[in-house]
């Protein structure tokens, strides 16, 4: 099965490409363009992960002191600190424990939302170096489910443009006549 993915169908030349589907070993379909690289820009990315994993850590140490703070107001009043302390742990360690256990599938979630827009940016960012250091640049091509549709549209317009422009000065620089040199007598 194939689909079309259109970063600009009513362009020339610019947003059809074609996405094939395949079945994994469960029979689920799986488009062949997926990213092949977790980590597209580890700046980034990196960033959003330990930022992900602090407000994890946060909320979890942040609900415990809540329950403690519970326990000890609704507790024994002659319990010990520590008494207290177990008293807490015993009862919601089991929350804290799955809470825990589902802080991979947060950071794999963070991590697969930030290639949304961060494997864009990175075409982009290199798209673009490629046009200051003057090499051949195709137009950016980004998957159904990437942000930054539009930015990827307009780059590929502005590219077209400059394309078209670098043709039309070599196409009439050739058409003109070579300036005469002046001859300079010798001496």
């Amino acid at each position: 099965m194939v689909e079309k993915n259109s970063i600009d169908g009513d362009r020339p030349g610019f947003g059809v490409v074609p996405v094939r589907k395949s079945c994994n070993r469960l029979g689920v379909s799986m488009a062949k363009n997926e990213r092949k690289r977790s980590l597209v820009d580890a700046p980034i990315q990196g960033a959003l992960l330990l930022r992900a994993v602090f407000h994890w850590t946060f909320l979890i140490v942040g609900a415990f002191v809540v329950l403690f703070v519970w326990e000890v107001l609704t507790g024994d009043p002659h319990q010990s600190f520590s008494g207290q302390l177990q008293a807490t742990w015993s009862r919601y360690s089991p929350c804290f424990i799955i809470l825990l256990v589902l802080l991979p599938a947060v950071v794999h979630d963070t991590l697969k939302l930030s290639n949304r827009f961060a494997g864009p940016l990175f075409r982009l960012r290199r798209s673009m170096q490629g046009l200051v250091d003057g090499q051949p640049v195709q137009p950016v091509r980004l998957r159904n489910r990437d942000f930054c549709q539009d930015l990827a549209k307009n780059f590929n317009i502005i590219l077209e443009r400059i394309q078209s422009a670098e043709c039309f000065h070599s196409d009439h620089a050739d058409s003109r006549p070579a300036p005469e040199q002046e001859k300079v007598p010798a001496a």
